[in-house]
């Protein structure tokens, strides 16, 4: 509605008589910056759903996984839901500890690439290193498992945790 208030009203503005600067500083009384507002607005209301996997699986999971969601929250143009933290086996992994899991639904106007960046941030500020996980250690981990209904990591989205937790988010009314 605002995007059409703006055009509307710069669009009905009257130059000022002939030979004089147009209204606005350029002839036919539209301002250079429209197009770039226009975009810059279009671009806000384009809007991502995103599905996060998060998990944990040192002893002090539930602190990194509190500080993992407030830093979500933070992020610019978000909306964001948790699933509640679940525990888990671990599959695969040599290191015997429980895994701490949950599910953010993100709805923002960020694309994915930007989000997968910003992920990756996030994991590197709560002290997630490469070589931790070649052990099994994971003091961390951000997935993206869906965009906008496209499943990028097929495995992760059938595990039955994951299953329940997007229910939730779906019973929640996100």
């Amino acid at each position: 509605m605002m995007l059409w208030f703006v055009r509307r009203r710069w669009a009905c503005a009257e130059p000022v008589a002939a030979g004089r600067k147009a209204q606005f500083g350029r002839k036919g009384g539209f301002p250079f910056a429209i197009p770039a507002l226009c975009t810059t607005f279009a671009s806000w209301m384009s809007t991502h759903t995103y599905y996060i996997g998060m998990g944990s699986n040192v002893a002090e999971a539930s602190e990194l996984l509190a500080c993992a969601r407030l830093l979500l929250r933070r992020l610019q143009g978000s909306s964001v839901r948790f699933s509640p933290p679940v525990q888990t086996e671990p599959v695969d992994y040599p290191w015997p500890a429980l895994f701490t899991n949950q599910v953010a639904l993100v709805v923002s106007s960020l694309d994915q690439a930007t989000l997968c960046g910003r992920l990756k941030r996030i994991e590197h500020l709560l002290g997630r290193r490469a070589e931790q996980k070649q052990q099994g250690v994971v003091r961390i981990d951000l997935d993206l498992l869906c965009t906008d209904g496209q499943v990028l990591r097929p495995a992760d989205w059938e595990r039955a945790d994951v299953v329940e937790a997007v229910q939730c988010l779906a019973a929640l009314g996100a």
